[in-house]
């Protein structure tokens, strides 16, 4: 059985994106695999030296929900609308703080502080595949729900990252079914809102 230590390996949109056409294989392996949807934070261009591309970054970053439902009935005759979950943006006393971060330095400093939080975002989509390599280059296409929803969170694929653990096809003790099981414990105890199908 393969052990498990680090065997999440992660790879960045740029990269997937850049080879997606004709060199997806050689950056992603046709491998089965359970894989994660997450944001990944990216400082503006130029936004240490601007204070306001800076203040419109931070700001804007703050207002974007972390997951959202539009539409959902829960039963016959109770149906939810619009429900988010993060986001509500800056209230005026750190608005003011943050306009009063005026060294290049500090903006820098700030913008460190809010890419270093990648680490923590929750996943927006958990899912399994027999052939890693294909999945992606659905998601990449837009062949699944996965861009359409990251749209809904004010956001792009470009703001994503992908997190997978990747098994030997020839490994027999790693079955499609216990595949499947990592997928629905990943899910449970995730939480990925973007994962329209559980399992």
């Amino acid at each position: 059985m393969v052990k498990l230590e680090k065997l999440w390996k992660t790879i960045d949109f740029t990269i997937l994106n850049e080879a997606r056409d004709d060199s997806l294989q050689n950056v992603v392996a046709s491998c089965p695999a359970i894989y994660i949807w997450r944001r990944k934070f990216l400082g503006p261009s130029g936004g240490a030296n601007n204070v306001e591309v800076f203040t419109k970054w931070v700001k804007e970053l703050t207002s974007q929900p972390v997951a959202k439902v539009s539409s959902m009935y829960l039963n016959h005759c109770l149906s939810i609308e619009g429900v988010q979950v993060g986001g509500g943006g800056l209230t005026s006393k750190k608005d003011e703080t943050l306009r009063s971060i005026c060294s290049p330095g500090k903006r820098k400093f700030v913008i460190d502080f809010v890419q270093s939080l990648s680490v923590f975002t929750a996943p927006i989509w958990i899912g399994e595949t027999g052939d890693l390599c294909k999945r992606v280059k659905q998601h990449l296409d837009g062949a699944t729900d996965l861009k359409s929803y990251v749209k809904t969170l004010g956001i792009d694929l470009s703001d994503l990252q992908l997190d997978y653990m990747p098994f030997s096809a020839e490994d027999d003790s790693i079955t499609s079914d216990l595949i499947k099981l990592f997928e629905m414990i990943s899910q449970r105890i995730l939480a990925p809102f973007g994962t329209q199908r559980p399992g």
